[in-house]
């Protein structure tokens, strides 16, 4: 068994060549701070809902833009796009890792999370929302303030919009194909592999239930399950951040046996 583990235990060391472990460490860094994002979410989702900042009218938006900006583009999902951004080295470090194993996989992966970023960004209204809120403040007449009020409306209906969903399941997606892909490597824990496939398949079904509800028709036991999923999140993005920050220092020990279907 030791002559059939050293071919794995190789292939994966060369994934931590000299060249890439700034890469590494840009993407273990953007790991941790991902997982800080997603704890701030937390503490800002606890905040907007004690001081029930939670605007149901156009009007509403923009007394929330003009009273509180930064609650306003919270509601709207703006911090996402620091989470999207954090993305990019984080899934192009973890490809780079996966490179003698799972060349394919990890290639398709980051170029179906690349373009699911960019749907994202593209999608997300919060900015011209802010931007309509700006201007109807400013306005001196009634009839600006009616056009804005409109173009708002306009902005309002599509609510997630359909770039916004498309880009943020391309995302999960290719998360998932990599914590697949994880377990083909004997850098990966085991455990991280599999909490990754278990958090990123229900990912994509929560994605499809928000798409079609909002937070006030949500049910107890879904409320719940998101909370399970946060937590699971947490964890393996912290787990993979760790592993990249080990490559970043050239420690490429395997941490586990190969599976036994590659022996």
């Amino acid at each position: 068994m030791r002559q059939q583990d050293e071919p794995q235990r190789d292939s994966d060391t060369e994934a931590s060549g000299g060249g890439w472990r700034l890469l590494y460490r840009i993407g273990g860094i953007s790991a941790f701070l991902i997982v800080a994002k997603f704890a701030n979410d937390g503490i800002f989702g606890l905040l907007v809902n004690s001081f029930q900042w939670d605007p149901t009218t156009t009007k509403d938006w923009f007394d929330l833009f003009h009273s509180n900006p930064v609650f306003g583009l919270f509601r709207l999902s703006l911090f996402d796009m620091i989470w999207m951004i954090l993305l990019i080295p984080f899934f192009l470090s973890i490809c780079e890792s996966l490179k003698t194993t799972s060349r394919s996989i990890a290639i398709l992966s980051v170029a179906i999370g690349l373009v699911g970023i960019v749907c994202y960004v593209s999608g997300n209204n919060s900015i011209s929302l802010m931007a309509l809120s700006d201007k109807y403040w400013a306005a001196t007449s009634e009839e600006a303030r009616r056009q804005l009020s409109a173009a708002a409306d306009t902005v309002l209906s599509l609510g997630m919009g359909t770039g916004v969903v498309v880009g943020a399941i391309l995302v999960v997606l290719s998360s998932l194909m990599f914590s697949i892909a994880m377990l083909m490597s004997t850098l990966y824990w085991r455990l991280t592999s599999i909490a990754g496939i278990a958090v990123h398949t229900a990912g994509v079904l929560i994605l499809i239930t928000l798409a079609r509800t909002t937070l006030h028709t949500m049910s107890a036991a879904l409320m719940v399950f998101l909370g399970i999923t946060a937590l699971l999140y947490l964890f393996w993005y912290s787990s993979v951040g760790v592993v990249l920050m080990r490559m970043s220092m050239g420690r490429t020990r395997p941490v586990r046996r190969p599976p036994t279907f590659l022996s």
